[in-house]
């Protein structure tokens, strides 16, 4: 896993732990995220403090920030443009395009919007 802040490659923690290629983890499980059993969003013990947008998750894909975005040529602020590959058999796109609140079904805010139906229920 890699992580991307504007489009720059976050490699400097205080701590780093990387994980073995190929090893699995709770966030491609294709299993239903539940409290006691896998890690939600924004739950305790590590809760989530900070802002998401535009989220696109690939499955079996390595890919640069360049894929999902660019830097403004003239604010060089890191803008978002749309992403044109698939996204494999897990993955999943979430542009939050509607306020409403999802709960078994792909419409509202938890909407997969890459075409392969993974809808987030919100709570």
């Amino acid at each position: 896993m890699r992580l991307y802040v504007n489009g720059t490659r976050v490699v400097n923690f205080t701590t780093e732990t990387y994980p073995s290629s190929g090893s699995l983890s709770w966030v491609n499980a294709n299993t239903n995220f539940a409290l006691g059993s896998f890690p939600l969003i924004g739950a305790t013990p590590d809760p989530f403090d900070g802002y998401l947008a535009d989220v696109n998750f690939v499955d079996s894909g390595a890919l640069d920030p360049t894929a999902f975005g660019y830097a403004d040529s003239t604010t060089n602020q890191w803008l978002p443009k749309a992403y044109t590959g698939t996204y494999g058999t897990n993955g999943f796109h979430l542009d939050f395009s509607s306020g409403a609140l999802t709960s078994g079904s792909n419409v509202g805010l938890g909407k997969d919007s890459s075409g392969n139906g993974n809808y987030w229920n919100t709570n």
